[in-house]
């Protein structure tokens, strides 16, 4: 709403003012105190702690080396095998990438057939648009190498 007052003699607006239907500030109060009112009170817990006291320990300290040691070559290679309690078997699984398609479980095989004619669609028109776009832009580089 606006509020305006026009002097007809001179054919002008004098004063324009918006008078709000609502008052935002009230309205942002009551829901600040609707959101008081809701949220749980706070409760306070005050609790003393009584410091403990930890002795100190002392650390165990390495006796100082007075040459360096170094460790003596080892020349058999050690192999440790545990035997085969069954007879090993392959399981295959079928890899998924980017270009494979699986059909899901929940799906009958008519539909997924109806979805493979689909996409066959799909990407013979895009193909489609894709070579009308190259051609397109080759024959007029052809029209415009001839001038």
């Amino acid at each position: 709403m606006f509020d305006w007052k026009l002097d007809p003699e001179a054919g002008t607006i004098d004063h324009i003012q918006r008078v709000p239907i609502l008052n935002p500030h009230k309205i942002i109060a009551e829901n600040r105190a609707e959101e008081a009112a809701q949220a749980p009170k706070a409760v306070t817990v005050t609790e003393q702690i009584a410091p403990t006291v930890v002795a100190p320990v002392a650390a165990p300290v390495a006796a100082p080396v007075s040459s360096v040691v170094t460790a003596p070559k080892q020349t058999q290679e050690i192999i440790v095998t545990t035997p085969i309690k069954g007879q090993a078997t392959a399981v295959a699984t079928p890899v998924v990438d980017a270009y494979t398609t699986v059909k899901p479980d929940y799906m009958s095989d008519e539909e997924w057939a109806q979805l493979e004619e689909q996409r066959d669609l799909a990407y013979k028109i895009v193909y489609f648009f894709l070579v009308l776009i190259v051609a397109t832009f080759g024959l007029l580089y052809v029209y415009y190498k001839m001038d």
